[in-house]
């Protein structure tokens, strides 16, 4: 039975041989697997271009003249995970061992941000990482002003192609690139706003690598987003 089959009547009292608790269920039913058919189709074609729109965001960034030196002696390190992520985090550059490896959130970052999503109940199946500067910088030093200019407008497309429910930035470097002049220490755990979308800046869980007093800290930035999950 289609929807068409009852497009003629003016009303369910047209239809002969059936009762209008009947007619309706009918139509209801009709109407259901028809939209649970297009729902999906719909699903599926937006998940495609969601990848497609992402895989367009790192050609760009990859030709990004403002990029040209870092491309030149460093490995691009796209963005991980779900496309349909609840959370979105952006730290500021791949790791040593990602910029080798190649995906974002490898090595032992991903064995902490792994135990911290354990603490909040949360599979990594919900989660997209991506960096601010996608290729490492020489020694790890800070990002500079026209690396950040330069890519900016790029990062925040990656934020509305994700539409995450929550966005979530790791350490000092890549909350001043996004939201500059604001201190983290004053902003870490708080909810603002970026794009629309809640925004969290945290502390990096790559300082617990450093100095395991600041799992206090981190584990406390890590409940704020517990409520998006």
């Amino acid at each position: 039975m289609t929807i068409g089959e009852f497009a003629q009547p003016d009303t369910l009292d047209h239809i002969p041989g059936a009762s209008v608790q009947e007619v309706a269920t009918d139509i209801s039913l009709a109407y259901n697997d028809i939209d649970l058919t297009r729902v999906e189709d719909l699903k599926e074609r937006t998940l495609q271009t969601r990848a497609e729109r992402i895989r367009r965001v790192n050609t760009k960034y990859r030709r990004s003249p403002d990029m040209g030196r870092l491309a030149s002696r460093q490995r691009f390190v796209p963005g991980r995970g779900n496309i349909r992520a609840d959370i979105m985090f952006i730290g500021d550059m791949p790791s040593g061992v990602e910029s080798v490896t190649g995906p974002a959130l490898d090595g032992k970052r991903q064995e902490v941000v792994r135990h911290l999503l354990n603490g909040i109940d949360c599979k990594e199946d919900r989660v997209y990482t991506t960096y601010f500067l996608k290729y490492r910088t020489p020694n790890g030093r800070s990002m500079r002003y026209i690396e950040i200019e330069g890519v900016r407008h790029l990062i925040f497309e990656e934020i509305r192609i994700i539409s995450p429910k929550v966005v979530v930035s790791w350490g000092r470097q890549t909350l001043d690139a996004l939201i500059p002049g604001t201190s983290l220490y004053e902003a870490h755990g708080k909810d603002l706003s970026i794009e629309g979308i809640p925004y969290i800046p945290m502390f990096s869980p790559e300082a617990v690598l450093y100095n395991p007093d600041a799992m206090t800290d981190v584990r406390k930035d890590f409940q704020a987003i517990h409520k998006f999950v």
